[in-house]
């Protein structure tokens, strides 16, 4: 990343990583990437990696992102390349007109001490641009925290101390500040301070920090309201820098090349951090002793030192003095050019444990899965981190009945509490279905099987007596891709014990217990679905409707939902075959993938290979996994048959008996479904159902998608399809190309309603309603207008009258007097070359129709 973000060219670049040093030989002598021949194929590696990526801000600024490691660890600057293109933007160079020079605002992150000090003695350096300013960014709240105040924990509130004014605490606080311009202005740089404004900070804080910055030595200091305003809070902050840069640089460099490394440590440490001085460990002496007899004492100190503190010791805040900075070791980057010393306990990466991860990783030799990259069962918790005694099976545990979880009381244990937190999920979801039976006691058996992902050799479920029975749902003709209208009928839905996590690593079947003896529904269908595609529009209603009831996201991948798929095959008008169960699917792509007719190596192409190469053989009854990265599925075990699991209740566990009274009241409660909403909308107002699937799965949990596109229509048939048609196909449109996502705030309710008018009156044409729309979706949501005629005259878009269409059409007329000629002969297709005329002199904003219509009436 170094390497990346100082190559000035691919020329540099490739010279760059042939200098990087990857060993020593017996004389001690440095052997670099060059020397063995393998520069040239790293760079062709990187090639592509030089390009930084432009980017925009919400007001269209253009950004440059490319490179910038950490600076507590590396040099922590944007790229060389980023910079100079930036300046060829900003038309810096030779020969531009200087009355029309932009400005560029490059990163050195992490402050004075550490980002801008390796920005001004490595990069400039190396760049050989000179900066003319510096912008040092303060906050209340971080100058309190250096004033004494107590330790911020992410994610907790915040200490009344940062959210009331307390002078005295960011008095204290301000000779941080004052060390950091210090430490700017040894560079010779214009200092300008922006003080960022919070919502709890008070203008006796602001000024207090403002005037202190002036006092100790700040050319500018100035508050910016930019984090509430946008670019109108950082007009004043841009008009310092501006002023800031209007003299020639001043620039100078901290110490000489050519000092000792040493030397050149110590500069850095009594003059950036206030150190007495540093002392080095007698390793790294013998790195430095090393470095400095292969040539590389003449490049620049890069310090790897904590951000938290002018200090190594990231608790000492404000300007701590009288400390040794310790080096407990030294590094080079050579192809970077830099030497960098490790000030403490610090590593050149933070945050990883001493374990490294690549232990962990492996290839799954039977299914060609790479293993090891997730955390775990438990999306996002390391493996084995979240086992209870019941999950494991240690002798003497047993799942008990804690407090209900529900209303009336429904007996739980300690593997299903979790499903009847959620307002009774199971049984909304088993009321949700149709004709439903739902058993009024339910009970609990014992399902036994010995494999390593059951740690008890058994299974909790309910097989004799499950909470429902039956039961069907719907899927209608185009309904999420289905070709055809068809029921699935639900076999039963069950409340069970969930299984451990096991996979093969080297040779070795390791088990994960974070989800063992989690409570989780299961739901049993029919042999209904004839196609992936069927197999597909199912999972699909299902994941709406488990996030309508607000029961979970549905997520395949993160193990929300999860999906063991029977297979089996058949000629028209005969039995099935043996079936076959591709187990634990995370994706529809990866379901439909399994049984899919094109796939050749789908389970449902290996069943039929099977019966037309040996009809009279039946096929193993098994249970198989899917490798998602050929389709191909391969064998577990043996399936067994029901009798095979020796079923028998489980004592330990009371039935569930639930009052009817209180389904009832849970029926009540239970929202309009996705599908229902659709089916509601097509038929009364005669939209299109994939734009209603659309809008739907813009919010399936709350349904504020829904609410919006109503309190756009307000029930009015004449817009519905208008509206849908302009939220889901120009609006999205546009949110996509911006990569934004959708919220209701972007065009309020109010004002799509009033453009979707207008558009359908003819006040305005579709070419200016999509103008309006791209406008909004690039304005700040606190920045969008409440009323169109204000969008409309903000961009030179105001409606034109009947009157100015009139004369329009007039004066297009007598700008094209051979088409007027065909018109008044009758041929009115001529007519839309005079049109055309028009909507050139309108730019766009006339009524295309209407024109045509007057065009008509005049010649006529």
């Amino acid at each position: 990343m170094a390497v990346l973000a100082l190559s000035k060219d691919l020329a540099d670049m490739r010279s760059r990583l042939g200098r990087m040093v990857i060993a020593s030989n017996r004389s001690g002598d440095a052997i670099t990437a060059e020397d063995i021949g393998c520069a040239g194929a790293m760079a062709v590696l990187m090639k592509d990696a030089i390009k930084p990526t432009l980017m925009q801000t919400l007001e269209g600024t253009p950004v440059f992102v490319h490179a910038g490691p950490f600076a507590n660890i590396a040099h922590g600057n944007s790229s060389i390349i980023a910079d100079r293109i930036a300046l060829k933007l900003a038309g810096t160079e030779s020969g531009d007109d200087a009355s029309r020079n932009g400005y560029v605002i490059t990163e050195a992150g992490f402050g004075a001490d550490i980002g801008m000090e390796k920005f001004c003695n490595i990069k400039t350096r190396v760049s050989g641009l000179l900066p003319n300013a510096v912008v040092l960014v303060a906050t209340i709240r971080a100058l309190k925290m250096h004033g004494g105040g107590p330790a911020v924990t992410p994610g907790k509130p915040l200490d009344a101390v940062y959210t009331k004014e307390n002078l005295e605490l960011l008095e204290k606080g301000c000779g941080n500040l004052g060390k950091h311009i210090s430490n700017a202005k040894k560079f010779g740089l214009k200092v300008v301070v922006a003080i960022n404004r919070f919502s709890n900070d008070t203008d006796a804080e602001m000024e207090l920090v403002r005037k202190f910055a002036l006092d100790v030595g700040a050319d500018y200091a100035v508050p910016a309201n930019h984090w509430a305003q946008g670019g109108l809070g950082a007009v004043k902050l841009a008009e310092a820098v501006i002023e800031a840069c209007k003299d020639e640089s001043t620039f100078r460099f901290l110490y000489d090349l050519n000092l000792p490394l040493v030397e050149k440590m110590t500069i850095i440490a009594k003059e950036m951090y206030g150190a007495d001085g540093i002392s080095l460990s007698p390793e790294a002496q013998v790195e430095v002793d090393r470095y400095e007899r292969q040539g590389y004492g003449n490049l620049p100190i890069c310090m790897a030192k904590t951000a938290l503190s002018l200090s190594d010791d990231p608790n000492k805040k404000g300007v701590p003095t009288g400390f040794t900075l310790p080096i407990n070791n030294v590094k080079l980057s050579a192809g970077a050019s830099f030497v960098y010393p490790l000030v403490g306990d610090m590593s050149t990466m933070p945050g990883l444990t001493t374990r490294p991860g690549f232990y962990d990783i492996d290839l799954n030799p039977e299914t060609g899965e790479i293993e090891g990259l997730d955390a775990g069962s438990t999306y996002g918790v390391p493996v084995n981190s979240q086992v209870q005694p019941l999950d494991a099976a240690f002798p003497g545990t047993l799942p008990v009945c804690p407090r209900p979880q529900c209303d009336p009381p429904v007996p739980s244990n300690s593997f299903g509490s979790s499903l009847f937190d959620r307002e009774s999920t199971p049984f909304q979801i088993m009321l949700c279905f149709a004709e439903a039976t739902q058993n009024p006691r339910s009970t609990f058996d014992r399902k036994h099987y010995f494999y390593h992902d059951i740690p008890a050799s058994y299974q909790i479920t309910q097989h004799y007596n499950p909470l429902a029975r039956s039961g069907r749902l719907r899927i209608a003709e185009g309904e999420n891709g289905s070709k055809r209208g068809f029921d699935v009928d639900i076999k039963q839905l069950q409340v069970e014990q969930d299984t451990a996590k096991s996979q093969v690593v080297g040779g070795d079947r390791l088990v994960d217990l974070n989800r063992a003896g989690t409570g989780l529904m299961e739901i049993v269908t029919e042999p209904d679905m004839r196609s992936a595609e069927e197999a597909g529009a199912f999972i699909r209603k299902l994941q709406s409707l488990l996030r309508r009831l607000g029961s979970g996201d549905g997520d395949m991948e993160k193990g929300n939902l999860r999906v063991d798929v029977n297979v089996s095959v058949r000629r028209p008008g005969t039995p099935f075959n043996t079936r076959s169960e591709v187990k634990n699917i995370n994706s529809i792509r990866f379901l439909q993938q399994a049984i899919g007719a094109a796939v050749p190596e789908s389970e449902r192409r290996r069943h039929i290979r099977h019966y037309e190469d040996s009809p009279s053989i039946p096929l193993k009854q098994e249970t198989r996994g899917l490798n998602e990265m050929t389709g191909e599925t391969f064998s577990i075990r043996a399936k067994e048959e029901a009798e095979d699991y020796r079923y028998m209740p489980d004592a330990n566990l009371p039935a569930m008996i639930i009052d009817p009274m209180y389904l009832d009241r849970l029926k009540d409660s239970i929202p309009e479904m996705p599908w229902e909403v659709a089916d509601r909308l097509v038929q009364q107002f005669g939209v299109v159902r994939r734009d209603v699937e659309t809008l739907i799965g813009l919010d399936e949990y709350e349904g504020l998608a829904l609410k919006y596109f109503e309190e756009v229509t307000q029930g009015e048939e004449r817009i519905g399809k208008k509206a849908l048609n302009w939220i889901t196909h120009e609006l999205l449109g546009q949110l996509h190309k911006a990569h934004k996502g959708w919220t209701p705030g972007i065009v309020p309710a109010s004002l799509m309603r009033e453009l979707v008018i207008a558009v359908e009156d003819g006040t305005i044409t579709g070419s200016t309603g999509k103008t309006v729309i791209r406008q909004l979706v690039e304005l700040p949501l606190d920045h969008t207008p409440s009323l169109l005629s204000d969008i409309l005259l903000g961009l030179n878009l105001d409606p034109k009258s009947s009157d100015d269409l009139q004369a329009m059409c007039e004066a297009a007329i007598a700008a094209v007097p051979d088409a007027a000629e065909k018109v008044h002969k009758g041929k009115e297709g001529a007519a839309m070359r005079i049109v055309g005329e028009v909507m050139k002199r309108s730019q766009g904003r006339a009524d295309a129709k209407r024109a045509r219509e007057i065009v008509l009436e005049i010649l006529k």
